[in-house]
């Protein structure tokens, strides 16, 4: 029913994984011991929104580090969610 992965295909879904998941863990951390957050950085967000947004970063800072990357994510999270 399902085709095998080649090698080269489930190497990047299991790199997609781990970005996802320590970026999730990073976030995490954000919204425990960051209180000028109101402990919810991700309101309305998904993992796929999130992706989307690192590999846009990732495009336009290609020798940018992924910690640099969650900052300014977060950052941007975090101002998004100021009331006007």
């Amino acid at each position: 029913m399902f085709d095998k992965l080649d090698e080269a295909s489930l190497s990047l879904a299991m790199d997609y994984l781990q970005v996802a998941a320590w970026l999730a863990g990073f976030i995490s951390a954000r919204n425990q011991f960051d209180v000028s957050t109101d402990g919810n950085l991700t309101k309305g967000t998904d993992t796929k929104d999130w992706m989307n947004w690192i590999f846009s970063y990732c495009r336009q800072h290609p020798t940018s580090e992924i910690f640099t990357a969650a900052l300014d994510f977060s950052n941007n999270l975090k101002a998004s969610n100021k009331p006007n």
